[in-house]
């Protein structure tokens, strides 16, 4: 199975994200407007994640304050499947209000094993779009064409 992830933006900038996958698109109102098949939503997750012999340059995180231990073992684990790609986290010092945000997400990937020479920041953004266009940046100025994004469920198709 192949899955792939593409976003375009609508006249206000908006950008709307979707995944495809064996010929059923998957966005944000499919998943709210359709019977939610449980089955075939970790399908898509594990094609989005799963070992598909995909190269994986870099690994991005998007930055959000929920599930921040899940998210940085989930992290960690894609750090060692991929033989030590770039792991880029947004810089904001916290992820929401009293929320843990780059420094809690640096400690923890360090004591799970990754690297710290392969743990990067891009200048801190509140907004996904900006974040999005500030991974984009630092991919370009360090030749990255390859990249897993990952995100907390909720964001998964959004980020």
């Amino acid at each position: 199975k192949r899955a792939f992830r593409f976003a375009a933006a609508n006249r206000n900038a908006d950008v709307k994200s979707a995944l495809l996958l064996g010929g059923k698109c998957y966005n944000v109102e499919t998943m709210k407007t359709e019977d939610q098949n449980l089955q075939e939503w970790l399908e898509v997750v594990d094609a989005v994640y799963g070992s598909s012999g995909a190269s994986r340059e870099a690994i991005f995180v998007h930055g959000w304050a929920d599930l921040t231990l899940e998210t940085m073992t989930f992290v960690a684990e894609l750090y060692r499947e991929s033989g030590g790609a770039a792991v880029v986290l947004n810089g904001l010092a916290a992820y929401g209000i009293g929320a843990p945000g780059v420094s809690e997400c640096r400690e923890l990937l360090l004591a799970k094993g990754v690297d710290s020479s392969h743990i990067h920041e891009i200048p801190g953004a509140e907004k996904t779009l900006d974040e999005a266009r500030e991974f984009m940046a630092f991919a370009k100025a360090k030749a990255i064409s390859s990249a897993t994004i990952v995100s907390v469920p909720p964001h998964l198709l959004r980020a």
